[in-house]
């Protein structure tokens, strides 16, 4: 039986960017994963030095994380949680 996670897909600047800097950036990734799965996401744009994507709970404070990767390619493996989200 195949179990989806709901969890939250954030990137996250390590260092605020003055506005006449920054760049516009996207992403994209599947709408649900099975649980543990590899989860490709795209990355639009130029990511600054530090900006990271990650995989929170619907519900994380603001600024947790978990997992991450540096988003410094167009394309990014994450893993997703081993519980399932809600």
């Amino acid at each position: 039986m195949r179990r989806e996670c709901a969890w939250m897909l954030i990137m996250l600047a390590v260092l605020p960017v003055p506005s006449s800097f920054a760049a516009e950036v996207s992403i994209s990734a599947p709408d649900r994963v099975s649980i543990g799965a590899a989860v490709m996401v795209d990355v639009t744009g130029e990511s600054a030095r530090g900006d990271f994507l990650t995989i929170v709970a619907l519900a994380a404070a603001e600024g947790s994380y978990e997992r991450y990767a540096y988003a410094r390619e167009s394309q990014v493996e994450l893993k997703a949680p081993q519980e399932p989200g809600t």
